[in-house]
């Protein structure tokens, strides 16, 4: 793992949750808060320096490592794209307004994780965790929307 990750752009602010290259970069904080929730994370300091040399900050690299299929196929209307052989995975078309629908079943304690059948592997949160980000004020990720769990 790198120990050191050069910033540019010094002009901007580096938030709490931020994308480093498919890579999570975030704060002591964000990590906090998801561990109250769940340990299921991996995560690495990163010291990182702007492009000047002048120190940046104390970073994480953060790594979901829960890869879970947790959709509720019944009552989701997102597009469901069969890829042979024996496979397929989720295209929806956020215009006719499709949806996901997260089974809290399937979710058990889960509360963030990578579905394996996303065309983007993007970290899913639980509406619980994500109010706790909120409360938090934690800055910068992203509300893709707001997923029924049933």
């Amino acid at each position: 793992m790198p120990t050191k990750m050069r910033l540019t752009r010094r002009v901007r602010k580096v938030l709490d949750f931020d994308n480093a290259g498919h890579m999570y970069m975030v704060t002591r904080r964000f990590i906090d808060i998801v561990e109250r929730f769940q340990t299921d994370i991996q995560y690495f300091p990163i010291e990182c320096v702007w492009s000047e040399g002048d120190p940046a900050g104390q970073f994480y690299l953060l790594f979901t490592t829960v890869l879970l299929d947790a959709v509720n196929r019944e009552k989701t209307t997102a597009t469901w794209k069969p890829i042979p052989p024996d496979k397929g995975a989720w295209f929806p078309k956020y215009e006719n307004d499709e949806t996901f629908v997260f089974d809290k079943a399937q979710l058990g304690s889960v509360h963030m994780w990578v579905d394996p059948n996303m065309g983007i592997k993007n970290a899913l949160i639980t509406e619980t965790l994500y109010r706790a980000l909120l409360d938090a004020k934690i800055e910068s990720f992203v509300d893709g929307g707001h997923f029924e769990e049933i």
